[in-house]
């Protein structure tokens, strides 16, 4: 698929479980990329690649990741870390069910936006979809990684949508107030991957 600010990306192996129990150079996942200077256009200020493991019910955009230099060799060790909180009151999370049954209207609508089509709930997806809102108000289009929202609007495809949606991406999360609205009706699940 097309992002409008990593340029093309790619997806391996997400439908298939692949694992491995030992950890090496030579027991994991082995890619070698070509990244020739036809796979850049204007847009990029670095070339190389950017590299993010995730859950397939996980959206790549909103997680951290690795910067790849061009014409290096690269070695990367992941780790999956499981944090399971107690809920209200000895933290701030929120337990799925609570999530999925709660009094506040944008909740369980962001909540069942993001289930309804085959996501698992985390913090940062509740944020990018309620920032895709934020960017269909503001651009009338919504990023590509949020193909659920077809019926709402149109993709940020165009230069002049790109362009828009570049800019929101920087007023929104530079933004505290933009957030903190977000959090609002985001809340912390109790159970997270990271």
């Amino acid at each position: 698929y097309y992002d409008y600010m990593f340029g093309n990306c790619f997806t391996f192996n997400h439908m298939f479980d692949k694992i491995t129990t030992r950890n090496s150079k030579y027991n994991g996942l082995q890619l070698q990329l070509y990244l020739g200077e036809s796979e850049f256009d204007g847009n990029f200020m670095n070339k190389g690649a950017y590299l993010v493991v995730h859950d397939p019910k996980l959206n790549p955009k909103m997680l951290n990741g690795v910067s790849l230099i061009a014409s290096l060799e690269s070695n990367v060790l992941i780790e999956k870390v499981q944090t399971i909180q107690q809920p209200m009151p000895y933290s701030k999370c929120k337990l799925e069910a609570d999530i999925k049954n709660s009094d506040s209207i944008k909740e369980r609508k962001y909540y069942n936006i993001i289930v309804k089509y085959g996501m698992n709930y985390t913090l940062s997806e509740c944020i990018f979809l309620c920032y895709n809102f934020h960017l269909i108000e503001k651009c009338k289009c919504f990023d590509t990684l949020q193909t659920f929202l077809i019926n709402t609007s149109q993709p940020c495809l165009s230069i002049e949508d790109i362009y828009c949606a570049s800019e929101q991406y920087a007023t929104f999360f530079g933004s505290e107030l933009q957030k903190l609205k977000c959090e609002q009706a985001c809340p912390i699940p109790c159970e997270q991957l990271n």
